[in-house]
């Protein structure tokens, strides 16, 4: 499976959504504490990281989800978790794309004059994700 060249494990980056789950970089699970810690080097998010044996510390990081304040990329960084979806395609002569299998069996009912479904086929994946 071929990705975006990105440095948290190559997933094409989405800007950070602190209200998305979320991790680090590294993988790490994280939950966000607060999204408006006021500090004299302005609005922070505070998240809870886990660092094993049933442990977590809390840190800040910047708007954006940064570690670092100077801009470098860090195994640190909180990047949202890839969303998973599922959608449903039916195919006939010509194609057809559904978020849900029960849309794709109302279109192949509807579209049934014009033409005979001869398969539904359940796909997964996850945003970012590109195949070869």
């Amino acid at each position: 499976m071929k990705r975006g060249k990105e440095a948290d494990g190559g997933m094409t980056e989405k800007p950070f959504d602190p209200t998305k789950p979320c991790r680090t970089r590294s993988g790490a699970p994280a939950r966000i504490l607060d999204i408006n810690l006021r500090t004299r080097e302005g609005t922070l998010i505070v998240a809870a990281i886990d660092v094993g044996n049933d442990e977590e510390v809390a840190f800040t990081f910047r708007p954006d989800g940064r570690y670092l304040d100077d801009g470098r990329t860090s195994t640190n960084d909180l990047v949202n978790v890839p969303e998973k979806h599922v959608r449903w395609i039916n195919v006939f002569n010509t194609n057809s794309f559904h978020a849900r299998r029960s849309d794709a069996d109302i279109a192949a009912k509807n579209e049934s004059r014009y033409r005979i479904r001869i398969a539904r086929i359940r796909i997964e994946f996850e945003e970012g994700q590109f195949d070869e």
